[in-house]
């Protein structure tokens, strides 16, 4: 990632969304080598719940982790998961949800420092990529900065991303 001028000025913000959204080459697809991950999901709104049953459906190994019970119990009850209720963000939640051994996680909570802080947690818990869901603006713009000390594989606003490729169907 870049970093701002001397006047503190960011990088535009299309440019830091290409930066952040390019995908570690350890998780890029490879189509000959389909060998399940071990994911961690924090959060089971509905962007985790998406992202849940996807996963699930390719045969990942899929532990999802949130403080609501009834979140839980429905995807676990509802998808070949794991179910944890707890606070992602915290270190002996993501043990019990297996980060020790985990390839990634998806931190998709609804609250952007939620995410940010259990990106850091699994980081320190030994999960080897992270993924965080940042709706702010403001957080997003900045993240180029503390990206690499936050231990972030990617971050996803899906609001500036989604503006960015509607604008990109109408250049010619």
């Amino acid at each position: 990632a870049g970093t701002g001028g001397a006047s503190g000025s960011a990088e535009p913000l299309e440019a830091n969304l290409r930066c952040d959204l390019k995908l570690p080459r350890s998780l890029e697809r490879d189509e000959k080598k389909r060998e399940p991950m071990n994911i961690i999901i924090v959060g089971c709104g509905k962007v985790g719940s998406s992202i849940a049953s996807e996963l699930n459906l390719e045969g990942h190994e899929i532990s999802v982790v949130d403080i609501n019970h009834g979140a839980v119990d429905k995807l676990a009850n509802s998808l070949d998961v794991l179910g944890i209720e707890g606070n992602g963000a915290t270190y002996d939640v993501l043990i019990e949800a297996g980060a020790e051994y985990a390839d990634l996680l998806i931190a998709a909570t609804a609250r952007d420092e939620i995410n940010l802080y259990s990106c850091l947690m699994a980081k320190a818990a030994g999960v080897t990529h992270t993924i965080a869901r940042v709706r702010n603006p403001e957080y997003t713009s900045d993240l180029f900065r503390v990206k690499d000390q936050l231990g972030l594989s990617m971050a996803i606003n899906p609001e500036q991303t989604a503006a960015i490729e509607i604008s990109q169907l109408f250049r010619f």
